[in-house]
């Protein structure tokens, strides 16, 4: 008999404490799923955790409004500052040292 390991989704932390709504997509490397979008609305504070199969993404992100200027941090470090809009490539999310939250402010 073969032990087949559940893989279960990250729930996903979505934070936005900037003036910009944002938009977020995460488009799998290996492209065998569909990508997964969602909306942080400006000043939203913590989100409902998104659910994220384990994988590799570029995680692509898009401020609203006007001026469009906010910081954008994953929870390894990685942060992209003060761009109208943004992508972190290459992104291992999993529940096992990998990204599992986005913040903006």
């Amino acid at each position: 008999m073969v032990n087949v390991a559940t893989v279960t989704d990250v729930n996903f932390g979505i934070t936005n404490n900037s003036a910009n709504g944002l938009s977020i997509t995460f488009y799998r490397t290996d492209q065998s799923q569909a990508n997964i979008s969602t909306v942080a609305n400006a000043h939203s504070g913590a989100n409902p955790p998104l659910p994220v199969p384990p994988g590799v993404y570029t995680i692509r992100w898009k401020p609203s409004g006007s001026p469009q200027n906010c910081i954008v941090t994953l929870s390894n470090g990685q942060s992209s500052p003060n761009t109208p809009g943004g992508q972190f490539v290459g992104v291992a999310v999993n529940n096992s040292g990998g990204v599992t939250s986005l913040s903006a402010r």
